[in-house]
């Protein structure tokens, strides 16, 4: 709360004066319930108030506050927008409003509202900190430890601002970096849940499970219903089922006082929890209940996919672009990149585990790069080769120049970079296109039992928006295919499995790399995996992975049916 809540102003009248004398009042009491995360509690406490500080700019600051922390962006940005519509000089609702509408991927309104926070206040240390956040989610980097450095500066003793350099520093592959930032930010606050989650997050990371599952349940230990961390700590365990950290979150979620993230995250793991038992029916109604939760906080449109993928096509079906006719163009660069292609979930951590377990392959991971240029481009209108090569050569190599690797292929597993794979073909000509193809049911089922922690992967809540984006995926493979097809390697997961070694070898030679044994070892390889199949990748191949879709038949249908074809 701001510490000038009541001006100083002579010309303030006396009826405003003794209105804001109220609010100040009463105020204490209804930070105290949302510092203790009684949100609902502190909702209906603030809500019987509307009426009478309908004019008191920090009465709504505080119920956007609430709002935000009850899941209810809307509202948030309301409340946020009313408090900076009253007092245009509120710092603290300018950061608030950015933050609120960062979550929700306003991006270009969220730089506005913390611009304007820094404007007033330019030592305001949590705009600059919110700003670092934001900057990270667009995948800016150096803008975003730039905002960071500015933070310290202001307040050097912060735990926060050290564990948001590791989110950072997670997200450029650099986990030492990470960890050393985790380790000062738990020096200057032994007991930060936050800190200790993400540190369990760097050492899984890592392969690190035993402490990867002392850091979560540390985390547990010091905010006992911390259910990001219970998330995440049964993503890499098993829990029996008498285990009292399964009775504690069951409980738990049953409560009114819950906040609809937390409900989601709770229905995710129970459900993940249940599978392990064999319990289907019931982790089921878990994983069915999370998805109605998940779907319900998000904003997807499948008709914004369905006319990217139009715009895609007639892009490239009214401009002749062909490999061979741009190849020429572009000086030859020192790196050679890796796509690997398909649906969320088809194989691709897989993949790239296998080929970079080769000396001469460096794995990166999920980059965002590629598709954050391609947002950059307007497709309903024509772009030249000297614009591709400003717009999106560029910048992808000088990124992937940024990250130092020492070997000369360097592997790009963003699974949704199949709708950008024109741009490759005739952006970066010398790259390598790996499609991962796996049976759609089992892709869509597993899309469906997992979280995404991000927005690119909205459709994934519904049984009809999956099948449906599963459709649309088919519809522009089909045409790369046609358009591009001697840049296009397709590899079948299942055939893999079956058999690994022929397939292994013939990938490598697409690659034009030696075949290497470490590449059928690839589960021996010490190496960073950030995605859900970080455990499951480090163990071997699994026959049968593909149909443990059959143990969900009956509950499925009609996913099943919708899929019929494909």
């Amino acid at each position: 709360m701001r510490n000038n809540i009541l001006p100083n102003n002579k010309s303030l009248n006396s009826e405003k004066t003794e209105l804001l004398q109220d609010f100040e009042r009463l105020y204490p009491k209804f930070l105290k319930l949302y510092q203790k995360k009684l949100f609902e509690e502190a909702f209906k406490e603030v809500s019987r108030f509307k009426s009478k500080f309908r004019s008191v700019a920090a009465y709504h600051n505080i119920l956007g506050k609430i709002n935000h922390a009850l899941s209810d962006s809307e509202k948030a940005i309301v409340s946020f927008k009313k408090a900076v519509e009253i007092d245009s000089q509120f710092v603290e609702a300018h950061n608030n409003l950015g933050s609120v509408l960062t979550s929700k991927g306003m991006y270009a309104e969220a730089e506005l509202a913390y611009s304007k926070a820094i404007e007033i206040s330019p030592t305001y240390m949590e705009a600059h900190n919110n700003f670092g956040i934001y900057w990270s989610k667009l995948g800016h980097f150096q803008k975003a430890l730039a905002s960071f450095s500015v933070a310290l500066k202001i307040n050097p003793n912060l735990a926060e601002i050290y564990n948001n350099i590791a989110i950072v520093f997670m997200k450029m592959n650099r986990l030492e970096d990470a960890i050393d930032m985790l380790k000062k930010s738990l020096h200057f606050n032994p007991l930060y849940a936050d800190a200790l989650n993400n540190l369990g997050n760097a050492f899984k990371t890592q392969g690190r499970f035993k402490e990867a599952t002392h850091s979560y349940k540390r985390a547990l230990e010091e905010e006992p219903f911390f259910c990001e961390a219970f998330f995440n700590l049964v993503q890499i365990n098993e829990l029996a089922s008498d285990d009292p950290l399964k009775k504690r979150m069951e409980d738990k979620l049953v409560q009114s006082r819950v906040s609809k993230t937390d409900k989601m995250l709770l229905s995710f793991s129970l459900g993940k929890v249940f599978d392990d038992l064999g319990k289907y029916a019931v982790a089921f109604s878990y994983f069915k209940e999370a998805n109605a939760m998940r779907e319900a906080l998000g904003y997807y449109q499948l008709e914004h996919d369905a006319s990217l993928v139009m715009r895609i096509k007639n892009f490239f079906t009214k401009h002749s672009f062909t490999k061979s006719n741009v190849e020429e163009n572009f000086p030859e660069n020192r790196h050679k990149p890796i796509f690997i292609v398909g649906m969320p979930r088809s194989g691709t951590t897989l993949i790239e585990q296998i080929l970079s377990s080769h000396a001469e392959v460096s794995g990166l991971g999920e980059l965002s790069i590629l598709g954050n240029l391609a947002n950059g481009i307007d497709f309903n209108n024509f772009i030249n080769k000297s614009e591709l090569d400003k717009k999106v050569r560029k910048p992808y190599l000088q990124y992937l120049d940024n990250l130092k690797k020492n070997t000369i292929h360097l592997v790009d597993k963003m699974p949704l970079n199949f709708l950008w794979i024109g741009l490759i073909a005739v952006a970066i000509p010398e790259a390598k296109i790996i499609h991962v193809k796996r049976d759609a049911r089992a892709v869509c089922w597993s899309i469906y039992r997992h979280l995404f922690w991000d927005n690119a992967s909205e459709f994934s809540y519904s049984f009809k928006n999956i099948a449906s984006f599963y459709k649309l995926y088919v519809e522009i493979m089909k045409f790369w295919h046609l358009k591009f097809p001697d840049s296009i390697y397709d590899l079948n997961y299942d055939d893999l499995i079956k058999s690994q070694v022929t397939i292994t070898r013939d990938l490598l030679t697409y690659l034009d790399l030696e075949f290497s044994q470490s590449c059928i070892d690839f589960h021996e390889t010490q190496r960073s995996i950030a995605t859900a199949s970080a455990k499951q990748v480090r163990q071997g191949l699994f026959q049968g992975s593909s149909d443990n879709w059959r143990k969900y038949e009956s509950n499925i249908s009609n996913l099943v049916q919708d899929l019929k074809g494909y």
